[in-house]
């Protein structure tokens, strides 16, 4: 597909269209600690001027917690964490949740200490088990999170992503998210373009075909998708030169 930051094709016009952004991997690069990611100053400047000029229609998905993601994006951009599950206005008992994992927080720490490189990110409600700086763990990591969620029972899935792993509840995601957005101003009535990179924002992408909007894939995982670009910078560039 064509990379449309070097096409000189200009984004949906955003006095029409809802802009869905996940974050690490499509706003920002990846790095080996979530904690180190940096989003580019110059973006985020852009990014709040194109939630300007959308009238306010400008939303970040993520699989972090709302108040990490706070910390990196203007304030007053709508916010969905934990893959749906937090999101502006509608916070279920995440305690509750994050209860249910005290069983296994401290077996999981000890399969991570035994993989140098690896580990676990508590989210709360959520547990992650990453292997980026430790890649022979993928195996045993990847085991433990499928034996932990059929000790969970039904009501919590495995989410695959980018050398990690998740041990997340069922019942929200990102797909789900996009379309709580769109069922209230200011993006009710418009067309969604969703931006994503990883298999955890394929409901997104999907939700947004489905409401006659767009699916932007950023990178190269083979996700459904209308547009393709090649990467964080590209998807920068793309958003700067729409708004010239």
């Amino acid at each position: 597909m064509t990379d449309y930051s070097t096409a000189g094709e200009a984004m949906p016009d955003p006095r029409s269209h809802g802009f869905f952004f996940d974050f690490d991997g499509t706003l920002a690069e990846i790095a080996p600690r979530a904690e180190d990611v940096v989003l580019d100053q110059g973006l985020r400047a852009d990014l709040l001027r194109l939630w300007q000029r959308s009238g306010g229609a400008v939303a970040a998905l993520s699989g972090r917690r709302r108040a990490d993601l706070a910390r990196y994006l203007p304030a007053g951009i709508p916010l969905a964490g934990l893959h749906g599950w937090e999101i502006d206005g509608d916070t279920p008992d995440l305690a509750a949740l994050a209860g249910a994992l005290d069983g296994l927080r401290d077996s999981l720490a000890a399969i991570v200490a035994r993989h140098p490189g690896a580990r676990l990110e508590d989210k709360g409600p959520a547990l992650a088990l990453h292997w980026r700086l430790a890649p022979a763990a993928e195996p045993a990591l990847t085991l433990a999170a499928e034996q932990a969620v059929t000790a969970l029972g039904p009501g919590w899935v495995l989410q695959p992503g980018k050398c990690v792993v998740e041990i997340r509840p069922r019942g929200h995601d990102k797909g789900d998210a996009l379309r709580r957005f769109m069922a209230h101003p200011p993006f009710r009535g418009r067309r969604p373009v969703a931006f994503g990179d990883d298999l955890t924002d394929i409901p997104m992408l999907r939700a947004a075909r489905q409401a006659g909007g767009l699916a932007v894939a950023v990178g190269e995982r083979d996700l459904p998708c209308d547009l393709r670009l090649a990467g964080p910078a590209a998807l920068a560039l793309w958003i700067r030169r729409s708004l010239e």
